[in-house]
């Protein structure tokens, strides 16, 4: 922000890494994948108060899904909704139904 202070700063969120640390902990335990692609992070969950955090530190994040953004939305209140956008890579998005 010294050198530039008008630019904006986007955060790219290819790994949600509460959402992932969460899920591969259920993993370990034995959980199902179904339960565990049903995990959220609690709101006192430490990595993701520190994503959370970051999000807000920036002008714009790229989430790696639409599911993922909607989580941030919905489910966390990043707002302004406009805030998170999602921009997958990689491969094709799965359809939805």
């Amino acid at each position: 922000r010294r050198f530039a202070p008008e630019a904006m700063r986007v955060l790219d969120m290819q790994d949600f890494h509460a959402l992932r640390l969460g899920r591969e902990r259920l993993v370990a335990k034995g959980c199902s994948l179904a339960e565990a692609a049903d995990h959220r992070p609690r709101a006192d969950c430490d990595h993701l108060c520190r994503e959370l955090a970051a999000i807000y530190r920036c002008d714009a994040t790229l989430a790696i899904s639409e599911a993922e953004r909607r989580m941030l939305v919905e489910e966390y209140d990043v707002t302004p909704p406009g805030r998170v956008a999602a921009a997958p890579w990689g491969y094709p998005a799965a359809a939805e139904g």
